[in-house]
């Protein structure tokens, strides 16, 4: 249960880390800390197989923030399976992957969220508010996240 929101409950860890090929199994180290962190945070379970979280009845969505170029077999995955996604950038490693990722979803009618961290920056929410004053003038082009 998150404490800014009731409602949500973190069934299931994923540590992407021992998913990875051909790297080996992670150190202790890092098992240590997944265990760690779901007793902490109150996560009755973690796994070390993405397929295990997206495939899992208890999962309603699923945050993905494994390595680039495993985010589209994974949303893909994710909408087959009815699962909501929210996705760190990239969405995927090519345009052909990502317009794939957004038929996926769309056709499964499942959401797809993709994150920029840097859009709530202090400096790129300063420069957006210096752009939107016009003080710099009119604008000719600009993409400003809402």
């Amino acid at each position: 249960m998150s404490a800014q929101n009731p409602d949500l409950q973190i069934v299931l860890y994923y540590l992407i880390l021992t998913n990875l090929k051909p790297r080996p199994r992670p150190p202790n180290r890092a098992l240590l800390f997944i265990f760690v962190a779901s007793i902490d945070y109150g996560v009755p379970r973690f796994t070390g197989d993405a397929m295990e979280v997206i495939t899992d009845p208890e999962v309603d969505a699923v945050w993905i923030c494994s390595p680039s170029q495993y985010h589209a077999e994974q949303i893909k995955a994710c909408a087959a399976n009815g699962k909501d996604v929210f996705c760190e950038k990239p969405i995927a490693t090519s345009l052909t992957d990502a317009d794939r990722m957004i038929a996926a979803t769309t056709a499964n009618d499942v959401l797809l969220s993709i994150d920029h961290t840097r859009r709530w920056d202090p400096m790129h929410l300063k420069v957006r508010e210096i752009v939107l004053s016009g003080e710099l003038g009119p604008l000719r082009t600009c993409l400003l996240y809402t």
